[in-house]
């Protein structure tokens, strides 16, 4: 078995994905605050009793706002997407894709040689590849996109979000 292809593998890539965006966002937080890298165990024992931490809590919400996933960078897409309608105008309209990733006959030719598989292969197909799944996903909405958005359209701005199925797939 591929490890891309097993059933955990999407929920490793984004632990380490996150953990190192952390890491990284924490390097650049201790260079801007070198008080805050040279506190000692007991000094933050201190601050957290006496409840003086929430400045720093506050202060490390703005670092960790760069890490997707966190309720931190969706509030901040939040307020991104509010200055945006604030200076562009309301958008004109609101449309969710859902991806039939076990029906699609383009994305199963991808995933299996066998035409006239069965519902439960099909399904266990998409389960076993996460990873082409998700590229296909992201492909096809990408062309829609470029092709109907900015091309037919000629949308002056959008803006999209990716959601994910229990089993690891887009919805």
């Amino acid at each position: 078995m591929e490890v891309a292809s097993h059933p955990r593998f999407p929920y490793w890539a984004l632990n380490m994905k996150q953990r190192h965006q952390l890491l990284s966002q924490a390097n650049v937080y201790l260079r801007q605050h070198p008080a805050d890298a040279n506190m000692t165990m007991e000094e933050l024992k201190q601050m957290v009793n006496s409840m003086s931490a929430n400045q720093m809590v506050n202060s490390l919400q703005r670092y960790v706002s760069k890490v997707q996933g966190t309720n931190q960078y969706w509030y901040q897409r939040l307020q991104e997407s509010l200055a945006l309608i604030e200076q562009k105008g309301c958008p004109t309209f609101f449309f969710t894709f859902s991806a039939a990733d076990m029906h699609w006959p383009d994305l199963q030719r991808l995933l299996q040689n066998d035409e006239g598989a069965s519902r439960s292969e099909r399904a266990q197909a998409v389960i076993d590849n996460p990873h082409l799944t998700d590229w296909f996903s992201m492909q096809w909405l990408q062309e829609f996109v470029t092709h109907w958005l900015n091309g037919i359209l000629d949308a002056e701005w959008h803006w999209y979000r990716f959601e994910y199925q229990a089993r690891g797939s887009i919805d």
